[in-house]
């Protein structure tokens, strides 16, 4: 079955695809494991698509605020709306998957917290840095001109339309050389964790960015850690 153009989300947690397994296009034939599947890509590493959600919102609060039809301190105002409904920010969060790893407390308490934001690290056992997730993490899907509710359908719609084409390229074009792991591990393979720093793993560059090619990576569904599948 040749690749659907667009991803369909069932769930946040889980991608439900019109098939059981994804055949690479001719594009990309030769150039993804053999035993690829962009679902799984996708779930893996959920940063990809929420990407693409924050860069469309962001481009439409860009196309208002130009129009002048918005003020800043209607930006001010809706932002403040947006962090306050304590409903939709618990619902963002766990659409997230931020609460497989950090679950949802109190909405006072979270909203004071800072925590990991998606992101790449291609050593094992660097600390990530802490962003404070209210203003860092959730607020870049808020949608100006619009109430909390309104922004989460505007979430749940950009969601459903993630072009799966370029979670693909991503991982040839980007996430091999990065290490990324492109499925979950099976049960024998949680042994050598990913770490840039060794030589059989990963070469610098002259910038000091690891280069973990050809090796291949599996993230582990428990703990979330990274390991190199031998």
């Amino acid at each position: 079955m040749k690749l659907l153009k667009k991803l369909v989300w069932l769930t946040p947690v889980a991608l439900i695809i019109a098939c059981s397994s994804m055949i690479p296009e001719d594009s990309s034939e030769g150039m993804l494991p053999e035993d690829f599947v962009l679902s799984e890509y996708a779930e893996v590493n959920p940063d990809l698509a929420f990407f693409q959600v924050e860069s469309k919102i962001k481009s439409d609060n860009k196309t208002l605020m130009a129009s002048e039809l918005v003020t800043k301190a209607d930006s001010t105002a809706d932002a403040t709306a947006f962090l306050a409904d304590a409903a939709t920010m618990e619902t963002l969060y766990n659409f997230l998957k931020y609460n497989e790893q950090n679950p949802w407390t109190t909405f006072e308490e979270m909203s004071s917290i800072a925590i990991p934001r998606y992101e790449y690290a291609p050593d094992s056992f660097s600390v990530k840095s802490m962003v404070n997730l209210f203003q860092q993490i959730l607020l870049p899907f808020n949608s100006l001109g619009k109430t909390p509710a309104e922004d989460w359908t505007i979430i749940q719609s950009y969601y459903a339309q993630i072009d799966s084409v370029l979670i693909e390229k991503q991982y040839y074009l980007y996430g091999e050389i990065e290490g990324r792991p492109y499925r979950f591990c099976k049960a024998d393979e949680t042994v050598t964790l990913r770490d840039k720093n060794d030589p059989e793993q990963a070469t610098l560059n002259t910038l000091g960015t690891p280069d973990f090619r050809p090796n291949k990576y599996c993230k582990d569904a428990a703990s979330g850690a990274v390991y190199l599948i031998k």
